[in-house]
């Protein structure tokens, strides 16, 4: 029997298809999964919980996928220990 992989993984995209096409995906590979429609909600995702992987659009309305990823090296770097 095979362990439950136990990462977090964080899909943001502003199309609720391809989130929830993921989601299905990667939660049938045991992967918790959290959803955030754009870069701001993303941002207060990580806020409250910690994830090991982001995988994010990148042309999204507001805050793009390379600008939230660079947001989320700076200001998570410290906590996470690596980036």
């Amino acid at each position: 029997m095979e362990e439950a992989t136990n990462a977090i993984i964080l899909v943001v995209d502003d199309e609720e298809g391809v989130r929830n096409a993921l989601r299905r995906l990667l939660e049938a590979d045991d992967y918790s999964v959290l959803l955030a429609e754009n870069g701001e909600d993303a941002l207060k995702v990580l806020q409250d919980t910690p994830v090991h992987i982001i995988i994010s659009d990148q042309n999204m309305p507001g805050l793009s996928g390379i600008d939230l990823l660079k947001l989320v090296r700076v200001r998570h770097r410290a906590s996470s220990g690596s980036c």
